[in-house]
């Protein structure tokens, strides 16, 4: 089952867990200030 996930920050971190939830099939937005 897919989750929408939400990840505060962009640093390298961040976007390394957007990339890999998005490609395990969820819906994923990061976002930063």
């Amino acid at each position: 089952m897919a989750m929408r996930v939400v990840i505060l920050g962009s640093g390298v971190v961040g976007v390394a867990s957007a990339w890999y939830l998005n490609q395990a099939g969820h819906e994923v937005t990061v976002i930063d200030r």
